[in-house]
């Protein structure tokens, strides 16, 4: 399942204005030592803290800085304004929500330095993978994905759905799996044959 922090750099790294101004330099954590060139874009995580709502529901709360450097002023401000224009209140992913929490600026000796920071709710879950498995579970706004092997169990608000196929109502089984016993959507355990149900 896709962190926060690689949602955050899908959205900024598909933003056309951001990738026109610092093309394929947006790096989590740290520049690499071999990054010369300005201007690029850095962000870390000073601070991530568990966060419950109302509705009981349990989110991270994290604390994300946005560094942008460049030869000028104005390349380094259009920088963070870039950013500020994807993540201002984004929504997305596992974010449930993105808010700008201020600017600060500075020239330095290697050029014009300027940090965005925001406050970004996340949804986490826990996830233990057994040795060898072959799973993925994916969130997104509204939905939940389940991949094992080659099938996909979709669950939106348009329904269910089983490798794209929608599961209906009055028992319908889960079927054309490979061995083994599955439980039906609304019934008890049904062994599996791979014919299909």
């Amino acid at each position: 399942m896709p962190s926060i922090q690689e949602t955050l750099y899908s959205a900024l790294a598909s933003d056309a204005v951001l990738t026109a101004l610092v093309d394929d330099r947006i790096y989590p954590g740290q520049i690499p030592d071999d990054e010369t060139p300005s201007p690029w874009l850095m962000y870390q995580v000073p601070e991530a803290n568990p966060f419950d709502d109302l509705d009981g529901g349990s989110d991270t709360q994290l604390q994300i800085e946005f560094h942008a450097l460049a030869d000028s002023y104005a390349e380094a401000k259009a920088i963070v304004d870039a950013v500020s224009a994807v993540l201002h209140a984004y929504t997305g992913g596992q974010i449930s929500r993105a808010f700008w929490n201020g600017t600060s600026e500075e020239s330095t000796e290697l050029g014009y330095h300027h940090v965005a920071r925001f406050d970004v709710w996340g949804t986490s879950a826990t996830v233990i993978a057994q040795p060898g498995a072959n799973a993925r579970i994916t969130t997104g706004l509204n939905s939940i994905e389940l991949r094992a092997g080659a099938h996909v169990l979709t669950l939106d608000a348009g329904g269910l759905l089983l490798d794209g196929t929608p599961v209906g109502a009055g028992g319908a089984s889960v079927g054309n799996l490979d061995g083994g016993t599955a439980s039906s959507v609304y019934g008890g355990l049904e062994p599996i044959d791979g014919g299909g149900a």
